[in-house]
């Protein structure tokens, strides 16, 4: 804007161009990481950028992180996201001081649910009973309230998705240390063949990913067949 003679005559650099030029001319008075620039004494990085947007943020869009991350060239860092504002439904964060839970009946409904050591989110069906926290019950409130302010469930999953709530709403006192346990227990308990296809199927089904692909699903089945066996 301001100096748009010079730009002009450069139109052949890149936005990565211009970014590299200034880190040239100015890493000794900026800090440059990635797309963002930022004090030189105050780094930030993009989940520092996420957080910030976040928590700054009365309401926040699906839409307007995705046009954000576009302008940043990196794709969503959910989890910073979803620490610092709560999202309502499948387009739409709300800052943290928006919503009230009620956590001791929120809980105990989930216990009707919840009659073994766990249960995918997806499980979770009817919200007719669950307490007004000043917006409608959705799987993705269950899932940040269950990630965040639940004092006996915990959130198991393999990261936030963009498009579904998916994991699992586990006991705190179950015993299952990370989603891959997890993951064992369902694959052994299941009425499947073992193989690659039949239990990345099984897991989409099921609501505990969100596509039919995981990296560690070798290890998974080995470790499931083991213990099947046993």
């Amino acid at each position: 804007v301001r100096f748009s003679n010079i730009y002009n005559n450069y139109t052949n650099f890149t936005d990565i161009g211009w970014r590299d030029a200034l880190k040239y001319k100015l890493g000794s008075r900026f800090s440059f990481r990635g797309n963002i620039i930022s004090d030189r004494y105050e780094t930030l990085s993009m989940n520092d950028v996420f957080a910030n947007l976040a928590a700054s943020s009365e309401w926040l869009t699906i839409d307007e992180l995705q046009k954000f991350a576009e302008e940043m060239g990196t794709p969503i860092y959910f989890d910073p996201v979803y620490e610092n504002a709560i999202r309502v439904d499948n387009n739409l964060f709300v800052s943290k001081a928006q919503a009230h839970f009620q956590v001791e009946e929120t809980d105990a409904i989930l216990d009707r649910f919840c009659t073994g050591q766990y249960i995918p989110i997806i499980a979770v069906n009817e919200f007719v009973n669950f307490p007004y926290v000043g917006f409608p019950w959705t799987s993705f409130l269950l899932e940040s309230y269950v990630a965040f302010y639940s004092k006996k469930y915990k959130l198991l999953h393999g990261g936030y998705n963009l498009t579904r709530a998916v994991g699992a709403i586990v006991k705190k006192n179950a015993g299952y240390d990370n989603f891959d346990d997890l993951l064992v227990d369902v694959l052994t308990r299941s009425n499947i063949p073992l193989e690659k296809r039949s239990a990345l199927e099984l897991l989409v089904q099921d609501g505990y990913i969100a596509r039919r692909s995981y990296q560690k699903i070798e290890e998974l089945l080995i470790r499931a067949t083991a213990k099947r066996n046993k």
